[in-house]
């Protein structure tokens, strides 16, 4: 299980996209971040069950909560998990 932490709350431009190699160093690097189009396209290239966080620590994007405007419809069809609890309850989306 491979865990994927979204570090920008963009949708746009290379932030909507990966690339051919599916590699996380890359789509790290490129735009803004690692976004969650990104990091969903990544859990989903894996055979096992992964899990999507969100940059939370003091100073990251999501610190204080965020707002993700998507482009486009999100597709999902593998196992993930997507923790956007960010106050401790373990709540998930």
């Amino acid at each position: 299980m491979a865990v994927f932490q979204v570090t920008t709350a963009l949708d746009t431009g290379v932030d909507n996209t990966v690339s051919d190699n599916l590699n996380l160093a890359d789509e790290t690097l490129d735009g803004g971040g690692l976004s969650l189009r990104e990091a969903l396209l990544l859990a989903q290239a894996t055979p096992e069950a992964d899990t999507l966080i969100f940059a939370s620590e003091p100073g990251d994007t999501f610190a204080s909560g965020g707002v993700i405007h998507l482009s486009s419809t999100l597709e999902i069809w593998s196992d993930v998990t997507i923790n956007g609890d960010l106050d401790g309850p373990a709540s998930q989306i």
